[in-house]
Order: structure tokens, then sequence, then C-alpha cells
């Protein structure tokens, strides 16, 4: 085998191991968040922004189905079920839009902070 063989090989299979989902780590466990993927720089303000105005201590009852994000032990509590319907576009709800930066911003939040996988099964 010649080296110009060689190295196209291990080219080729070097960008066979880049291809594929950015946010795994080989192990089937999402990459852990960056410094700038913290709860206080991502997930509270794009909360502020699209999901408190029903989703707080005081309307949460009568608006929002019971749960107040105004925390982050709030959202993992309910981080699977919130990265579901955000995933699937039922929230926020029909005339409550969120830009597409910040929607797939939160989904990496919850699912690099582990909130995604939190209350698995939890039912109301």
């Amino acid at each position: 085998m010649t080296c110009r063989t060689l190295l196209g090989i291990v080219i080729c299979l070097a960008g066979l191991g880049a291809c594929g989902d950015e946010k795994e780590n080989g192990g089937g466990e999402p990459e852990p968040c960056t410094t700038d993927q913290t709860w206080a720089k991502v997930a509270n303000p794009i909360l502020d922004d699209n999901c408190r105005t029903c989703h707080n201590a005081a309307d949460a009852e009568k608006l929002g189905g019971g749960h107040d994000f105004t925390n982050e032990a709030q959202v993992r509590d309910h981080g699977h079920e919130m990265f579901e319907k955000v995933e699937s576009g039922e929230m926020p709800p029909k005339g409550f839009e969120i830009a597409a930066a910040d929607k797939n911003a939160l989904l990496d939040w919850l699912e690099c902070s582990g909130a995604s996988k939190a209350g698995e099964g939890h039912t109301h």
C-alpha cells in the first residue's frame, strides 16, 4: 500500500468519525454544557422572554397547566416533558412564537444539562 493510499484511507476514516450527532461524545450521552450554556446565560433568559408569560408563579395554575418555570429546579422537574413539547412545536402554543435560535439553544441546554432526561415518565 502506498503512502498516498494510506493517507486517503486515514482522511476518509477521520471524516466518517466527524459525521453524525455533534452533541454526542461517542458514548451515546450528550456532551456536557459549555461555560456559555449555563442556566443563567441561556435557559433563564429564553424562558423569561418566551415562557413565563404563562409559566410563572401567579399564572401557572390557570394558564400554564400548573407548571411554574421560575427557577432551574422547577424546569428540571419537568425537563423531559418540556424538551418533548418544545421540540415537537407543541410549546409555545400558537400566538406565542419562539425564535428558532432560542428554541435550539433551549433544547441544547435541556439536553446537555441532563434536564431533558429529568422527570421522564412523570405524569400529572
